[in-house]
């Protein structure tokens, strides 16, 4: 090994060598220039900060500054219906299913520290809960404590943490919008704690400066002691294998959805056609897309899968390489806006997007193994889904135009999607109307 070494020119000890080759397999977004520092100055800030705030109240109060502060946002602000919805972005109820979600979306360089980010948000909600019984100070209206703002602080840290997760695969504009979104949205739950007078400024000035400094020492230390580029699968292998054989009907589990929870109150409503109109083109989009997909590939049969045994490269997979996977995601996002279900709009893309990050990589290998270089060329050029582009949904709805010219045996086999798919719109349509007849 050590000619092997010499010969290549490297002039270091080997043991050297093998901890450099270690070092450039770590992974850290691309932008990263010092790993953490950025981030512990803002944890310094934000911990300081917090320090500061807590040290005011425990000494003064409420002081006449804070108090007449208070009273010009109530008098300046409109009150109105929309802070109570807008301070529910900060409650559990509301954070817990996004974070389930967000989990799902999670890129890989996070899903071996899963954990840490569960932490934080703990860490929040404890720190947050010590900081109100150790100081005691009450709220403007009623005698439960105040400072910190729990729905402040868990905001400031779930929103920024989900900025930072997708930060590395998003180009330099789409990060400062993420995180730009992220402000905007832990300032009005701040604003709204206040106008809802269950907090004062500093309890929500307080509660930002706590998620902040939680999420930035986290940040700090994901990227001061990266992880190898080697993160192991979420799902063991022998329940992958068993997933894909069977991710056509798994789907079907989630029918129930939408009737487990009552329907969004828009009954009656613009927004209530808008969803329905939405929903219907969705799931046309999902079925065209099926019928595209099915008159190019291999006739096999679809439960239990099976991998595909001849490389396409025509029609849909021009566009993307798994083109039924994607069908099922937008039939089942349809069929959750036509049921008017928050439950449903939530619950049904989390499961089907992690269906696709089991079942797609798995797949890929199998391909990649049988086919070689041919796969490989292939997945360099086309993607694993298609960029959302009109040319994508132009392509599909125009593949529909082959449909009149078929022969009739290949009009039949496309007449079960389109049943299930009619079939899966009026359940949907019944799940909505189902808690209104009872009524």
């Amino acid at each position: 090994m050590g000619s092997a070494i010499a010969a290549s020119g490297y002039r270091g000890s080997p043991r050297a060598l093998r901890r450099n080759s270690r070092a450039a397999f770590r992974v850290l977004p691309s932008h990263v220039r010092d790993a953490g520092r950025r981030w512990a100055w803002t944890f310094v800030v934000a911990a300081a900060a917090f320090v500061a705030s807590a040290l005011t109240v425990s000494l003064t109060g409420v002081p006449t500054w804070e108090r007449s502060l208070y009273e010009t946002v109530i008098v300046s602000v409109p009150s109105g219906s929309a802070w109570r919805r807008l301070t529910r972005l900060g409650a559990a109820g509301v954070l817990l299913p996004l974070a389930v979600f967000l989990v799902v979306l999670l890129p890989r360089q996070f899903l071996r520290r899963w954990w840490m980010w569960i932490v934080v948000m703990v860490t929040v909600t404890t720190l947050e809960g010590l900081g109100k019984f150790g100081i005691g100070r009450p709220r403007p209206e009623g005698m439960r404590l105040g400072f910190p703002s729990g729905h402040t602080a868990a905001a400031a840290a779930f929103y920024l943490m989900a900025g930072y997760f997708f930060e590395g695969v998003a180009g330099r504009w789409a990060r400062r919008a993420l995180y730009g979104l992220a402000i905007v949205i832990i300032l009005l739950v701040g604003l709204s704690r206040m106008m809802l007078r269950v907090h004062w400024p500093l309890d929500v000035f307080g509660g930002a400066a706590l998620g902040v400094a939680v999420f930035a020492l986290a940040a700090w230390w994901h990227e001061r002691y990266p992880l190898e580029n080697i993160v192991p699968a979420a799902v063991p292998p022998p329940w992958r294998v068993w997933i894909y054989r069977w991710q056509h009907v798994l789907p079907f589990a989630l029918v129930i959805v939408p009737f487990l929870a009552s329907p969004l109150d828009v009954a009656g409503t613009p927004f209530a056609l808008v969803l329905d109109g939405l929903g219907v083109m969705v799931m046309a989009t999902g079925l065209a897309l099926r019928i595209w997909t099915t008159s190019h590939r291999d006739r096999q049969r679809l439960v239990p899968a099976q991998p595909p045994t001849r490389l396409v490269t025509s029609g849909p997979y021009a566009l993307m390489r798994h083109p039924l996977p994607l069908a099922n995601m937008l039939t089942g996002t349809g069929a959750a806006l036509i049921a008017e279900s928050g439950l449903a709009l939530l619950v049904v893309p989390t499961a089907l997007i992690a269906l696709f990050r089991v079942t797609a990589p798995l797949e890929d290998a199998w391909l990649a193994q049988r086919f070689g270089r041919a796969y490989a060329e292939y997945c360099a050029r086309v993607p694993a889904l298609p960029r959302i582009a009109l040319a994508s949904f132009a392509a599909v709805w125009s593949a529909l135009g082959s449909v009149g010219s078929a022969s009739w045996p290949t009009v039949a086999r496309r007449l079960p999607a389109v049943g299930v798919t009619l079939a899966l719109a009026a359940l949907a349509e019944w799940s909505d109307r189902l808690p209104r007849l009872l009524h």
